[in-house]
């Protein structure tokens, strides 16, 4: 099945809609405030949407056909990059959110996570967040920082 998903940024949005996605082919249309909330409603085609939508993406779960699943996103218009990379990411955790949960619940639930494994994330981060600062000119660390916000 797919699910088509645009999303859109806008300056407010109050909370997150109740809506879901589900697995017809059908598209959605995500109103984001940055780092905040997220409003998601039903809209009718893909191809034609708002001027000032960042990010569109196509999800296929054909998991139990194929055995694997597609995800395409696309991002446009003129929001800087940290809202399109907010707005990639958003649309990308929502359509696969079922399928993240059933990774985990298969895989990592019973995973035993160390101290020293904590620790080790605690400091990578760290060092991350030292060099974005340190270099903001630096298109690597850019995208690292799109990835952490």
């Amino acid at each position: 099945m797919t699910t088509s998903v645009v999303v859109t940024y806008a300056a407010t949005v109050a909370a997150v809609s109740s809506a879901t996605v589900t697995n017809d082919p059908t598209s959605w249309q995500v109103v984001c405030d940055v780092y905040d909330a997220c409003d998601i409603s039903k809209i009718g085609d893909i191809h034609s949407v708002d001027d000032d939508v960042t990010a569109t993406g196509i999800w296929t779960d054909s998991i139990a056909e194929k055995g694997f699943a597609n995800l395409e996103v696309h991002t446009k218009g003129a929001a800087n990059d940290t809202i399109k990379a907010f707005s990639a990411g958003y649309l990308e955790g929502y359509v696969t959110q079922q399928r993240t949960y059933e990774y985990w619940f298969n895989t990592l639930k019973t995973f035993d996570v160390t101290d020293s494994m904590i620790h080790w994330i605690e400091e990578n981060l760290a060092w991350m967040e030292v060099q974005i600062k340190a270099n903001l000119d630096d298109p690597y660390f850019q995208q690292v920082g799109y990835l952490l916000r």
